[in-house]
C-alpha cells in the first residue's frame, strides 16, 4: 500500500501517519534529552501533526538552474513552453524535506537562540526563514505561536506549496495559534522581495544558504546548482538583514552537513 493508504479500526476509519512523519516523531523522541529549552521541546512536538498531503505536481524545466511551476499555473501556458516540460509528483516526503532533509535539523539552533534570549515559548515571535528550502520547520513554528515568514528565490521549492492549506494559521499541540506566509524572490535585492518580507522580526534564520564556498561565483569548485546569488553585496546584506530586526532581535546563519569543495 502506498504512505497515503487509510487504516481502518472497529470504531472508525483514521488515516495512518506516513512513513516519514513517524520517523520525524522517532528523531524528535531522539532529540528531547539532548535540548536544553521549554521552547525546543515544544517546536519538536509539533511533528505529531504534521498532516498526510495529497500528491500533488509540479512540472519542471531542466537548465542548469532547474525552473518549475505549479499544476494550475501548468494548464494556463502555451503548447510551446509545456512542451519543454515535465511532470514531477511531490508526496508527503517530498512535501516536508524536499532535498534538505528532516525538519528537525533546526531544532539545536532554536534551541541555542532560546536560551541565549531566554524565551521560554517561539510564541509571538515573528521569525523569517530566509532560503527555507522546505515547509515543515515553518508549519512546526507557526503551531508554537510563532508569526512565520519563509522566502525562497528557488521556483522549484516555491511551486511545491501553493494550494490552499499550505500557509494560513496553524494551531499547535499546546493550543497556541500561529501563522505562516511564503513568498518567492530574491531577498533583499528585489522591491516586491522586500515588501513582502517587511520588517520587525525577532528572529532570522539562514540554515545551508549563506556559505562562503557557494557566495564566491567565480568559485570553479561549486557546482552552478549551488550556486548563492544574493543579488546584492554582502555589506549590503548586513545591513538590510539589521533593519529588519527588532532591537535585541537574533539572526543564526549555520550550515550542516557533508563537508566538500563547495563549503
Amino acid at each position: 500500500p502506498s504512505e497515503e493508504a487509510p487504516e481502518a479500526t472497529d470504531t472508525q476509519p483514521r488515516v495512518r501517519k506516513s512513513r516519514v512523519v513517524r520517523r520525524f516523531e522517532m528523531e524528535a523522541e531522539g532529540l528531547e534529552p539532548l535540548l536544553e529549552t521549554e521552547a525546543a521541546r515544544e517546536f519538536i512536538d509539533q511533528v505529531s501533526l504534521l498532516h498526510n498531503v495529497p500528491i500533488r505536481r509540479i512540472y519542471v524545466r531542466q537548465a542548469t538552474v532547474p525552473e518549475a511551476v505549479a499544476e494550475a499555473e501548468y494548464h494556463l501556458l502555451p503548447d510551446e513552453i509545456k512542451s519543454a516540460l515535465r511532470p514531477v509528483e511531490i508526496d508527503t516526503t517530498k512535501y516536508y524535506q524536499t532535498i534538505y532533509g528532516s525538519p528537525l535539523g533546526y531544532a539545536r539552533p532554536l534551541d541555542l537562540v532560546a536560551a541565549q534570549a531566554g524565551w521560554e515559548s517561539f510564541e509571538g515571535k515573528k521569525i523569517l526563514d530566509f532560503g527555507y528550502g522546505q515547509i515543515g520547520q515553518l508549519r512546526m513554528l507557526a503551531q508554537c505561536g510563532a508569526d512565520v515568514t519563509g522566502i525562497e528565490s528557488s521556483s522549484m521549492i516555491s511551486a511545491m506549496y501553493t494550494l490552499p492549506g499550505d500557509t494560513g494559521e496553524f494551531t499547535g499541540t499546546t493550543g497556541k495559534t500561529g501563522s505562516l506566509s511564503l513568498h518567492q524572490g530574491y531577498w533583499p535585492a528585489g522591491q516586491f522581495a522586500r515588501e513582502n518580507v517587511g520588517a520587525g522580526y525577532d528572529l532570522v534564520m539562514a540554515r545551508n544558504v549563506l556559505r562562503k564556498g557557494p557566495m564566491d561565483l567565480e568559485n570553479p569548485d561549486v557546482r552552478p546548482e549551488l550556486r548563492v546569488r544574493l543579488r546584492v553585496t554582502p555589506e549590503l546584506y548586513i545591513a538590510r538583514l539589521n533593519e529588519i530586526l527588532n532591537p535585541g532581535g537574533y539572526a543564526v546563519v549555520y550550515n550542516i552537513g557533508g563537508a566538500g569543495p563547495e563549503l
